[in-house]
């Protein structure tokens, strides 16, 4: 793995950076480089966004698209705890630099890597951070709706902020 140094792009406010690494191999494809440029849309302290977009131009037909990945990590739920817990949320679509009859099967192959590899994370990460438990969350009804409702409300600026950058295919 190569992890670039985050800069300032010229013109921009936005982080950037460029990561690259050798994807594992699955059943579809062998192990391939996979390079990442990875932007910043949000660091405040508590609502974070990384878009990542990512080319690997070794898989059939690999020049004829990139995967877009949107991590966000917010503020979890309360818990009865008093614990602060986070909230990590990560969305995807394709991005189609060029016409090809193999879009489907290209859709289908990524759909598979990445539940693949999601999984693989999901399981390395609850061996680093603690799940929160659902009995675990706040008996307050009112406060539980209020917090879900403040996610609600931010992924939609995300969402916003996301799809006002970027010309959604459709």
């Amino acid at each position: 793995q190569q992890f670039g140094t985050w800069r300032f792009e010229t013109g921009s406010d936005s982080l950037k950076r460029v990561v690259t690494y050798i994807k594992a191999p699955s059943k579809l494809i062998k192990a391939v480089k996979a390079t990442e440029e990875q932007t910043y849309l949000k660091a405040d302290g508590k609502f974070f966004a990384v878009l990542a977009s990512v080319s690997t131009p070794d898989v059939p037909y690999g020049s004829c698209f990139r995967v877009e990945l949107l991590y966000c990590i917010m503020p979890g739920p309360e818990v009865t705890s008093g614990e602060q817990t986070s909230q990590l949320t990560i969305s995807w679509r394709m991005n189609f630099l060029q016409s090809t009859m193999m879009k489907g099967m290209i859709e289908n192959g990524a759909r598979q890597g990445l539940k693949d590899s999601f999984e693989q994370f999901a399981s390395l990460l609850s061996q680093q951070v603690k799940p929160v438990d659902l009995k675990d969350m706040a008996s307050n009804k009112e406060q539980v709706l209020a917090s879900l409702q403040i996610e609600s409300q931010s992924d939609w600026k995300l969402a916003l902020q996301y799809f006002g950058n970027f010309t959604v295919v459709s």
